[in-house]
């Protein structure tokens, strides 16, 4: 196969043009034939696609016959050190004149290339596993900073760093003549029309943000952060917006890096005691007519038999999905491919909108990776997450949100910004205070600022405002309060903006006694 990809190049210009549109591909396909050792059923070459690939790169153009082809490896006019190692390319070529093509002149140039790249990358990963179990089992050393390590625990690292030069194919976009593409325009259409969960289209129950930003993953933001310094609330901001996502059909992955899945599910029985049901008029009515004791109650033993019993019903409920439209699965793990692996073999089963990392940035790297060069390697995974929230499910796309913590100077500065008259940009971080992973500045499709004082958290507030939105303006910033029973983030009775009131969902309490903040704000 890769012998008549060889030949398929040499004089042809609509080769290079082919060439060109697909060249990380075929870049990475030369590169993975120079380490093979011998070629494959009915080759007679390995390392000599990459000459030719050369070639193009430097001269612009295919080279015209196989004369070319040696002359240019011979002479090595960009001095590549790798050409004078051996003769085996030499020996390829002169191979290459006796071959007999028939068995692969007819077949398509799509399927060959495709044929060709599949070999190629079942031999990177069959190499991968063979040097994997020789290091597992003690029968081969990797180096690292003039050491050398072996073992079990050595060949996870190496394998983790190995698949970083994997390549793999982005599902086709559909990409060409408009008129030529109207059923792909039906198609997406056919998704916005078809409801919420149809267009992967969820609200975050922060009004201010939904009158302005369309979150989905067929919407404007699909990759989105939480920026805020440390107890700032950027955690408990991320529960509740999972949460609203739940009650409006979403299906969410939420990944924890920090705490145990099980402490997690509990605070989320905490926040369904705030669960509404919407009636024919538009109006909201609590499903529970009583509340629960806090967090810190229940931790003095400050609850009652009633209590117990009340608690049970949220769990009752929600062990047999009442009123929860959409279904959240908590999973505690640390490593990114192994999370695009889990989120790819479980997608027809579950059907995921939306990936919640708590944290990104605390996912492990492999070992292999310097301490100098951490950053880096966060902003490669960053930069693959933004490429997942398109490519997806058959670029049917993907949410993807995670906290983002930034230093004490930025929150300083976020203290200092404004005045007594001017308070525009009091405690709202910069887009600049992510300073370590800059990947997330351009990747972002939109970031929350998620602020808190010393003097607010004792008030149980917390100010929301927006850093970045990429495809519209800026949504206001909202001063907003955690109730201390449900840990859901609540509008208090501070915003005095009349938009953000006229649109705020009215909440009618079981018994009609409207006690709540949300409720005042009607």
């Amino acid at each position: 196969m890769l012998t008549e990809l060889l030949l398929r190049f040499l004089g042809s210009t609509k080769m290079y043009d082919t060439f060109l549109q697909r060249r990380r591909q075929f870049e990475w396909m030369a590169m993975m034939s120079w380490n093979l050792s011998m070629p494959g059923d009915g080759d007679v070459i390995v390392r000599a696609l990459r000459v030719v690939f050369l070639y193009a790169k430097r001269y612009g153009k295919m080279p015209d016959n196989l004369d070319a082809v040696k002359n240019f490896y011979v002479t090595n006019p960009d001095h590549i050190k790798y050409f004078s190692q051996d003769e085996l390319v030499l020996h390829e070529l002169d191979a290459v004149k006796e071959w007999d093509r028939s068995q692969y002149k007819d077949i398509d140039l799509e399927v060959l290339i495709d044929q060709c790249y599949l070999f190629l990358r079942g031999a990177f990963h069959k190499l991968s596993g063979d040097d994997y179990i020789k290091i597992a089992m003690g029968m081969k050393h990797i180096k690292r900073n003039g050491e050398e390590f072996t073992g079990p625990e050595e060949a996870k690292d190496w394998l983790r760093s190995r698949w970083q030069h994997d390549f793999v194919l982005d599902p086709p976009k559909v990409q060409g003549w408009l008129d030529e593409n109207m059923n792909a325009v039906g198609e997406v259409m056919s998704r916005l029309i078809g409801g919420p969960e149809e267009a992967g289209r969820f609200p975050c129950g922060l009004w201010h943000i939904d009158n302005e930003v369309c979150i989905g993953s067929s919407a404007d933001a699909r990759f989105l952060g939480i920026l805020g310094a440390a107890s700032d609330g950027k955690t408990t901001t991320l529960l509740s917006m999972i949460y609203e996502w739940m009650m409006n059909g979403a299906r969410i992955l939420l990944v924890s890096t920090e705490s145990e899945p099980d402490k997690i599910m509990t605070k989320f029985v905490f926040l369904h005691q705030s669960a509404t049901v919407k009636d024919e008029n538009g109006n909201y009515h609590r499903i529970y007519n009583f509340k629960l004791p806090t967090w810190k109650e229940w931790r003095k033993g400050q609850h009652s038999d009633e209590d117990v019993a009340n608690f049970n019903k949220i769990r009752t409920d929600i062990e047999t999905r009442c009123n929860i439209p959409g279904r959240l699965e908590i999973i505690q793990m640390f490593d990114w491919d192994a999370i695009k692996a889990y989120l790819k073999t479980n997608q027809a089963k579950n059907k995921y909108n939306i990936l919640a990392l708590d944290y990104l940035t605390n996912l492990q790297l492999p070992a292999s990776v310097r301490t100098t060069d951490r950053d880096k390697a966060y902003d490669e995974i960053i930069s693959d997450a933004h490429r997942l929230t398109q490519t997806f499910d058959n670029n049917r796309g993907l949410v993807v949100i995670t906290p983002i913590a930034i230093n004490r100077e930025a929150s300083k500065q976020a203290i200092k910004e404004g005045s007594d008259d001017d308070r525009e940009n009091y405690g709202v971080y910069n887009i600049n205070a992510i300073r370590q992973n800059t990947a997330f500045q351009y990747n972002l499709d939109m970031c929350i600022s998620v602020f808190s004082t010393v003097e607010m958290r004792l008030e149980r507030k917390i100010e929301i405002g927006c850093v970045k939105n990429r495809e519209g303006d800026k949504f206001c910033k909202q001063i907003m309060l955690v109730d201390e029973r449900s840990g859901k983030v609540v509008y208090s009775l501070d915003n005095s903006d009349p938009v953000t009131n006229r649109n705020t969902k009215k909440v009618i309490e079981p018994e009609s006694e409207i006690t709540d903040i949300i409720d005042q704000l009607g």
